[in-house]
């Protein structure tokens, strides 16, 4: 995203670089899209846990969506974390850590699901009814 409005390609280093503009993007994919991965390489963006480096991702980005119902477990973020966490009573921050994880397994056994803390085809169809 630049600074001057231009269609040009900009880099992260180029002075017309909007790091404010582009965080809030990648940001707002993360709140309202199945976001699965962000690869872009602006230093700043990585550090708030928004992307991930990518030799070659400078002047560009690529976004990998979740499949519905996708298998997802601790480490993972976006979207559809926050939608288990909601339906599981938690706090929806949108990642998988060790608290939904726990939550998770608790609901799988009260489901009479295996309680592996991942939430798979399975999982996601009990959930479904909540």
């Amino acid at each position: 995203m630049r600074t001057d409005g231009n269609n040009e390609p900009v880099t992260i280093s180029d002075s017309e670089y909007d790091r404010t503009l582009t965080t809030a993007l990648i940001t707002l994919w993360w709140k309202k899209a199945p976001v699965q991965n962000v690869f872009f390489n602006d230093p700043t963006v990585i550090a708030a846990g928004l992307s991930q480096f990518v030799n070659g991702h400078h002047n560009h980005f690529h976004v990998r969506l979740r499949t519905k119902n996708a298998i997802i477990r601790i480490g993972d973020r976006g979207s559809d974390i926050a939608e288990v966490q909601t339906k599981l009573g938690l706090e929806a921050d949108g990642r998988f850590g060790s608290v939904t994880q726990h939550a998770v397994e608790q609901f799988q056994a009260a489901q009479g699901l295996t309680p592996d803390g991942v939430v798979g085809p399975d999982t996601w169809t009990a959930l479904a009814v909540l």
